[in-house]
Formats: C-alpha cells, sequence, structure tokens
C-alpha cells in the first residue's frame, strides 16, 4: 500500500479525541510452527502450508508471522512454493526467509491456572471449556480430582489420567490460540488431586474458589487491592465439580492463607459455565484491583 500524506486543514476539522489515535497498522497473517525460529529458512507443511497457498492465497515476496506458542513472534517473507516433501501428502510445502531477528512479546496479566473438576463434563463440554479458556487469556489449564468428583460418572485418578483428553485439549489449545492471535500457547497440565494442588501452591500466590457461600468476585478482587497485596503475577482459579467441594474440602481452604472463596451469583451453574464466568472475572478485575 502506498502512504497517504495527512492534510493538516483537514485534520483541524477532525474530533480532538480523534486527533491522537494512531493510525492501525494492518496485522499480517500468523502461523505456527514448533521448530525454533532462530533458523533463517523456515518450513510450512501440511495444513499450515494449505491454508496459505490456497485460502490466503499467499504468494512468493508475500509477508507473514511466525509464531511459536511461547511468546517469539518473526516477521518472514515467502521464498517458493511448491509440492509436499517427498511428492505425498496435502498442502505442499512453503519456504520461509525470517527477516531479521524475533521479538519477544510478553505475556499480559495473570497468569491464571485455571483448575477445574472435570471429570463429570461428558461428550464435547470440556473441549467448549479448553477452547473458551484459551480464548479468554488464561496461562494454564488443569483437571482437578476432588472428593465428590471421584465418585460421578466413574472417574478416579486413574481413568482422568488414562483418558486421552490431555491429548486432544492440547491440540484444541493451539487452534484456539491462532484463531485468537495468542503468542503462548495455554497449558494443559496432568490431572492433580486437589489436596495436592494446594498443598503445592506458594504460600504468595493467590486462590479463588468458586462456592456460593462466598462473597462477590469483584468485591474479593477490591479487598485484595485494598489490603495491599501487591502486583499479582500469577494465580489460581479452582471450579469444583457438580458436587460442589466437601466440607472436608472446605475446611482446607478456610486453613490456607491464601485461598479465597468468592461467589458467582445467585444462580446454579453448569462446571463449565463456573468456570468460564470465574475466568472471565478475574480476567475483568486485573487492570482495575489487582
Amino acid at each position: 500500500t502506498t502512504a497517504r500524506a495527512s492534510d493538516p486543514h483537514q485534520q483541524r476539522r477532525q474530533h480532538p479525541s480523534q486527533q491522537h489515535q494512531q493510525p492501525q497498522q494492518q496485522q499480517l497473517p500468523r502461523f505456527y510452527v514448533e521448530t525454533s525460529l532462530a533458523s533463517n529458512l523456515v518450513h510450512l507443511e501440511g495444513k499450515e502450508a494449505t491454508h496459505a497457498t490456497k485460502v490466503l492465497r499467499l504468494r512468493e515476496s508475500s509477508e507473514l508471522e511466525l509464531c511459536d506458542g511461547k511468546g517469539n513472534v518473526s516477521r518472514c517473507t515467502i521464498l517458493s512454493v511448491g509440492g509436499a516433501r517427498g511428492g505425498r501428502g496435502r498442502g505442499g510445502r512453503v519456504t520461509l526467509s525470517v527477516l531479521g531477528e524475533s521479538r519477544r512479546v510478553d505475556f499480559e496479566g495473570v497468569k491464571w491456572n485455571l483448575c477445574v473438576a472435570s471429570g463429570s463434563l461428558k461428550g464435547s463440554r470440556g473441549d467448549w471449556l479448553v477452547e473458551k479458556a484459551t480464548e479468554l487469556g488464561a496461562w494454564s489449564f488443569q483437571p482437578i480430582l476432588t472428593d465428590h468428583s471421584s465418585k460421578m460418572g466413574g472417574h478416579g485418578a486413574a481413568a482422568e489420567a488414562t483418558s486421552g483428553r490431555e491429548e486432544r485439549w492440547k491440540r484444541l489449545a493451539v487452534a484456539a490460540s491462532k484463531q485468537s492471535l495468542r503468542p503462548h500457547f495455554l497449558r494443559i497440565k496432568p490431572a492433580v488431586t486437589l489436596d495436592d494442588l494446594l498443598s503445592s501452591a506458594s504460600a504468595g500466590s493467590v486462590v479463588l474458589a468458586a462456592h456460593q457461600t462466598g462473597p462477590p468476585l469483584l468485591s474479593v478482587g477490591r479487598g485484595l487491592s485494598d489490603n495491599g497485596a501487591g502486583v499479582i503475577r500469577e494465580g489460581t482459579l479452582l471450579v469444583g465439580p457438580e458436587g460442589d467441594f466437601s466440607a472436608r474440602e472446605l475446611d482446607l481452604f478456610e486453613a490456607a492463607a491464601n485461598v479465597r472463596l468468592v461467589g458467582l451469583g445467585d444462580l446454579r451453574l453448569r462446571v463449565e459455565t463456573a468456570a468460564v464466568a470465574l475466568l472471565a472475572g478475574a480476567r475483568l478485575m486485573e487492570s482495575d484491583s489487582i
């Protein structure tokens, strides 16, 4: 595109609120690779190559961005578009030249670990939750095993660990990261018991557990700020199973200095709905409260 010089007379006729707005640069198409961006040449293959050449119609000399899902982003140009390596497969192969050094994009906001008793989530409900957690900006997602969740639907610790859902969730997290242009992939952590999770949480971290007896989430956030909690870098969000946390687990929360119960309204919520509400509320209160 060709840049046009601005007319100073026209600029004076603009609303004052518009005079300080910077022109937005067009976002380059972004592709994700698992290889290092330190190399001068990088290849797109398979579905990524198909999307670049067939959907976006990119050709030689076209520019795009590459991201490794770890916060590193590089500007590249297409050197060549060819068939699939070895003459097999779809999508061909796109060879890219990396332009300069990659830039580091830091993760913005609190690194929330969204921990959900997801053993009772049937069908695609768990997949949907992982997708939305990615889009809403959670740092990581971790299934938890509670006193009640292990009794629901025949889900025990062994079943949770061997269900194969974690690998599928990793793929879904990558796909949702691409859609939302996240420079950092959502991390899918192995399932853990609630007891082990609480014992491993650092004393200075914030743990917010959704429960109907807790005060409203936003008031808890304001309380953290008023009490001089300082800048919070990471925290844990807990959502129990459909049977809720047990009395024993509530006693654990009360005994832990860094765990705070938070309410999400007066309506009964599904597990995945409560998880999305808790994450969205925590993200919204970051700039104002913590």
